[in-house]
């Protein structure tokens, strides 16, 4: 079962990565894209983070904080379309996103294995997605000040 998870999860996440590069090559972005995609890609993730949740390999209060990292971006994103400025993604929000996938993976992959993480790793899988947010979220209301006044 964790099996056919992690594989499912990492197809879609290259799938994604394919899918962004291709638009950006031939540069066939749109508005829709730059808002649905990163909204897609937090269904995937969020979904998979409340799973491993449910499997008590990641703590409420970090999928809390992930939600209202994701929230808090969706609500950037309208604030900068009532402003005319269209936000896509930054480098703060790309690695979030790898910090994410890093651990649903790490943690899919521990659960498929049977085996217990040492505890350093399992708290890196959970603070290091919980770090990113928080500093990604910081960057894009630094970057999109303008936006608040």
């Amino acid at each position: 079962m964790y099996g056919s998870a992690l594989i499912i999860y990492t197809i879609q996440e290259v799938l994604d990565q394919i899918d962004g590069k291709i638009a950006h090559v031939t540069k066939t972005t749109s508005a829709f894209g730059v808002l649905f995609d990163p909204f897609a890609d937090a269904v995937v993730r969020l979904t998979a983070f409340a799973c491993l949740m449910q499997r008590e390999m990641f703590p409420l209060w970090a999928f809390a904080l992930l939600i209202t990292g994701e929230l808090f971006m969706m609500f950037l994103r309208q604030l900068g379309l009532l402003k005319k400025e269209l936000i896509g993604s930054s480098h703060a929000g790309k690695i979030k996103s790898f910090t994410f996938t890093a651990a649903i993976s790490l943690l899919l992959w521990w659960l498929y294995q049977g085996s217990t993480p040492h505890p350093l790793a399992l708290w890196a899988a959970i603070i290091l997605p919980a770090a990113a947010t928080l500093v990604s979220g910081m960057w894009s209301v630094h970057r999109h000040r303008s936006l608040f006044v």
